[in-house]
């Protein structure tokens, strides 16, 4: 799946799953760090399930463990 930041940067954690929904211990985060405003990431989940969270970059605040479909999926960030 792809994951895409809107008009800000964000920073982006990304955790692959096992078939069950929980996260997959060998394999763990599949992407973390920075995305500029527009910038999209592609991520390959060994089962199609994906964990993510993500904090605007220039808030505290984050949102986080928002479980994602991601076959072929584009996951819109704000």
């Amino acid at each position: 799946c792809t994951i895409r930041s809107g008009r800000q940067d964000v920073y982006v954690v990304g955790t692959d799953m096992d078939r069950d929904g929980n996260p997959m211990r060998r394999r763990g985060e599949l992407f973390q760090g920075v995305m500029k405003a527009g910038e999209s990431q592609t991520l390959k989940s060994t089962f199609g399930k994906l964990r993510y969270s993500y904090r605007l970059y220039n808030q505290s605040r984050s949102h986080g463990r928002i479980a994602a479909d991601c076959r072929g999926n584009t996951i819109q960030l704000p």
